[in-house]
C-alpha cells in the first residue's frame, strides 16, 4: 500500500475548514490505498477509525479549536466510494486503472449564526450539496486530481473547481509521508453565500459585502505508519491561504488557516 487516504467528518464550524479537509481526503483517495485489501470474493472494502484535529476559526471570533472526528470509507468493487463528505463512482478509466474519470458529489458545510456573537444578525447558511465531474491521474513521478462541481440543493447556486497534487514518498515498508499542493476556485455566488453580508445583515460594525470569485492555496504534509492486523497511525499538517474574495469579507478574522490533526484507523 503506497499511501493512505484520509476523510474526516466534515462537522467542522467553518465551510473553509471543511474544504481543506475535503481536499485533503481527494488527495489521499488519489493514491488508492484500497488497492491491497483483501482480494477475493468480498467487493465491499473500507477504513474505519478516528483523529483529533486541530484548526482555526475563521468566521466570527478567532480561535483555535480541536475536534474528535470520526474517519469513515467505503469502497465497492474499486469502483464506487463513499465517506461522510461524499462520494463518487469512476465512469471509465484507462488500463492499468492509473487514469481514471468519474462523476462526484459533496457536501458543504453550513454556520449556524446564533454560534458566536459576533455572527448576531445574520442569516444561517445551509449545508450545501455539490455535484459534478473528477479526474485522478497516479503517475510514477506524482499523483494529479481534479474536479469541477456546481450546487445542486439550490442553497448557493455556486460553481468550484479543485486540482492538486501530491507525492507518495515510501520511507520504509510500514511508512509513508506524503507532500501535496492544491488549489480550489469559487464562483462569485458560491462566496458570496457563505461569506457575503447583504444589506439586511449590516451592523455599525459590519458592513455590506458582496462576494466575489477567488482561489485558495493550500500545502500539506501527511504521513502513516501501518502495525500488523491492518492498522495504521496517521497524522499531518497544512496551510491555506485564502483569496481575496473570502478574506476580504468582514466576517472572516483572518486570510489563512493551519489545521493539525493525528488518528488511525483500520483496514477491512
Amino acid at each position: 500500500m503506497n499511501s493512505h487516504w484520509l476523510m474526516l467528518l466534515l462537522t467542522l464550524s467553518t465551510t473553509a475548514v471543511a474544504d481543506e479537509l475535503t481536499q485533503l481526503s481527494d488527495e489521499y483517495r488519489d493514491a488508492d490505498p484500497l488497492q491491497s485489501a483483501p482480494r477475493g470474493p468480498r467487493r465491499l472494502h473500507g477504513l474505519l477509525g478516528g483523529a483529533i484535529v486541530n484548526y482555526d476559526k475563521i468566521i466570527g471570533e478567532q480561535e483555535r479549536r480541536n475536534g474528535l472526528l470520526p474517519l469513515v470509507i467505503l469502497s465497492y468493487a474499486g469502483t464506487a466510494y463513499w465517506a461522510v463528505g461524499g462520494g463518487g463512482v469512476w465512469l471509465a478509466s484507462s488500463d492499468d486503472r492509473r487514469l481514471r474519470f468519474g462523476v462526484a458529489m459533496r457536501f458543504r458545510r453550513g454556520w449556524n449564526a446564533d454560534t458566536d456573537p459576533e455572527l448576531d444578525g445574520l442569516h444561517d447558511r445551509k449545508r450545501t450539496v455539490d455535484a459534478g465531474l473528477s479526474a485522478m491521474w497516479r503517475m510514477s513521478a506524482f499523483n494529479i486530481g481534479a474536479g469541477a462541481y456546481t450546487d445542486v440543493s439550490g442553497n448557493s447556486d455556486g460553481k468550484s473547481a479543485t486540482l492538486r497534487i501530491s507525492k507518495p514518498i515510501r520511507v520504509s515498508l510500514r511508512w509513508s509521508v506524503t507532500p501535496s499542493l492544491g488549489a480550489e476556485w469559487w464562483s462569485s455566488q458560491l462566496v458570496d453565500y457563505y461569506y457575503g453580508v447583504s444589506s439586511t445583515e449590516t451592523s455599525p460594525q459590519r458592513n455590506a459585502y458582496d462576494g466575489v470569485s477567488t482561489t485558495t492555496w493550500r500545502i500539506g504534509l501527511g504521513t502513516g505508519y501501518w502495525f500488523e492486523g491492518g492498522w495504521q497511525l496517521l497524522g499531518g499538517i497544512s496551510y491555506s491561504n485564502f483569496g481575496s474574495g473570502i478574506s476580504d469579507s468582514p466576517i472572516v478574522n483572518r486570510n489563512d488557516s493551519r489545521v493539525a490533526y493525528v488518528g488511525a484507523w483500520w483496514l477491512f
